[in-house]
């Protein structure tokens, strides 16, 4: 099998998940939560399988254009959502976060996203390019995590009467979005370091103000406030969740968006 075909099944693996969670959170059988984390890691499996192909078939890690990342921005987020679900018993985790998996490989099999192997620029041939890489995409998957314990304390508390049996998970959705964006900072942080020294080695400069650079740099602000708020002004709740989403909106635009409105250093497609 190839890593289309490899792809497809994970997708469908992870559409069944959040399909299984779903059910569980509202009917809360024991057996369903199983089925949902035996089902997730079939389609783990299948994802690695479909790296691994890429990895063959390109023979360089799947780390260079927008359909690789892709594929590994969702690989990362599906271990933090297998952990995280099997560690804190909460379907809310598994529903979304197995659901923004699955959008994230359906945006990668997207006609405009080529998933064709091209010869690597100069400048890609690098092992700073493979640790900045690789630290921003775990720190944009504890980011996305973060989004998901946000988005599910808005909708929790937004509706009290109907979700009463999920009030007591606020406190525990909270902290985790807090945690997540403490593992995911300082990722972040040592990937846009790492991605200076990078540049400076490729083009003779560590900043340029290219695009992507400055938008990470706003992503990192926003990140930065949140966690400040938090520990000087006991910043939590609703207000934090917001501001969570928020910079996950910042994040995808970052990852995803400037690519697409803005030429730059960083266009490599």
């Amino acid at each position: 099998m190839n890593t289309s075909q490899l792809l497809g099944y994970a997708m469908l693996g992870y559409f069944f998940t959040t399909l299984a969670n779903v059910v569980y959170a509202v009917s809360e059988r024991q057996k369903l939560r199983i089925a949902a984390s035996a089902i997730a890691a079939i389609a783990f499996v299948a994802h690695t399988a479909a790296i691994t192909s890429r990895i063959v078939e390109s023979q360089r890690p799947p780390l260079t254009n927008t359909y690789e990342t892709l594929l590994l921005f969702a690989w990362v987020l599906a271990i933090l959502a297998y952990l995280w679900q099997d560690r804190y018993r909460l379907p809310h985790l598994g529903m979304l976060s197995y659901l923004v998996t699955l959008l994230i490989l359906g945006a990668a099999s997207l006609p405009q996203i080529s998933a064709d192997i091209e010869p690597l620029l100069p400048s890609l041939k690098s092992n700073w390019l493979i640790v900045h890489v690789l630290l921003s995409f775990v720190a944009y998957a504890a980011f996305a995590m973060a989004f998901v314990c946000s988005v599910f304390y808005i909708v929790i508390r937004a509706a009290p009467k109907r979700l009463a049996r999920f009030q007591g998970d606020l406190p525990r959705l909270d902290q985790l979005s807090y945690q997540a964006i403490m593992v995911g900072f300082p990722l972040f942080t040592v990937g846009i370091v790492t991605g200076a020294i990078w540049a400076n080695l490729s083009w003779g400069q560590y900043w340029s103000w290219d695009p992507k650079e400055s938008w990470a740099l706003v992503t990192w602000i926003i990140y930065s406030i949140c966690l400040h708020l938090r520990h000087t002004s006991s910043w939590k709740g609703r207000w934090a969740a917001w501001a969570s989403i928020l910079g996950f909106v910042f994040v995808i635009f970052t990852y995803l968006g400037v690519n697409y409105f803005f030429e730059g250093l960083h266009s490599y497609g």
